[in-house]
């Protein structure tokens, strides 16, 4: 198969997007910006969160970008107050998005796992099964899966939920929807359950808005079986890491087949 024959819908928030896009351009696979979700930032306060944490996880690069947003425009006093409670605390990141974003902020993190990146990964690390008397606090977005918070909890942790975003359905890129359906192979990436509820939801009023899309891409086998239990009738591929460059091999790997 030719690269020509194929498109590829971009479904991540625009402001995560771009370099997806350029790697596309780069294998020579025409890419459509289509975000389904958009990020709103939080404002947050740490008065009521008490301090001297033993670890912070932080579950992605949106809650990362959040924090380090908020300290920003916190008063000194209460900036100095949350980083206070976080001082001798070790940060974890569950994927290497997210610790190439806390580089780019000054902010060390470090990944349980250089393949694999999701919260099953991080909880069957050595390091985190007896966690009695620990306190964690976890960085994150409104919703979302419960494990990690539940199963740290089980292990005998104190943990501090801090919710520091919240995804939000986009408009349907109409524009980019059409010409892409169009392509002989269109290809479209679902990095999260979300953002496939999401596109589904802004397809609502499309009859058989699937017809015709050759494959899925999805970032774990969680969302990939959560779509075909939802009766998804293309083929499905699941990235080896949940990376830009993950995805760029997986199309690769398509068009060669």
């Amino acid at each position: 198969m030719a690269c020509e024959d194929f498109a590829f819908l971009n479904t991540r928030p625009a402001e995560q997007a771009t370099g997806l896009q350029q790697a596309m351009d780069a294998l020579g696979v025409k890419s459509f910006p289509c975000p389904t979700l958009q990020i709103r930032l939080y404002d947050f306060s740490c008065t009521n969160v008490p301090g001297g944490f033993d670890q912070v996880i932080v579950t992605s690069a949106n809650a990362l970008q959040s924090w380090a947003h908020g300290l920003q425009k916190m008063h000194a006093d209460e900036a100095a107050e949350c980083r206070a409670a976080v001082k001798t605390a070790r940060w974890l990141a569950i994927g290497a998005k997210t610790r190439k974003a806390g580089q780019q902020l000054g902010i060390e993190l470090n990944c349980l796992s250089r393949e694999q990146f999701d919260s099953e990964t991080l909880l069957a690390d050595v390091s985190m099964q007896e966690l009695k008397g620990q306190r964690i606090l976890l960085l994150k977005g409104l919703g979302g899966r419960r494990k990690l918070a539940e199963t740290l909890t089980d292990r005998g942790a104190q943990v501090i939920e801090l919710d520091l975003y919240k995804r939000c359905q986009a408009p349907l890129c109409s524009a980019s929807w059409q010409e892409f359906k169009q392509a002989p192979k269109p290809v479209i990436l679902f990095s999260s359950v979300d953002s496939y509820l999401a596109m589904q939801t802004m397809l609502k009023e499309q009859a058989s808005p699937w017809h015709g899309i050759f494959a899925a891409i999805v970032f774990s086998e969680r969302i990939g079986e959560f779509i075909r239990q939802d009766g998804w009738p293309a083929a499905i591929e699941v990235v080896a890491t949940q990376s830009d460059e993950s995805v760029v091999e997986t199309m690769f790997r398509l068009i060669n087949q």
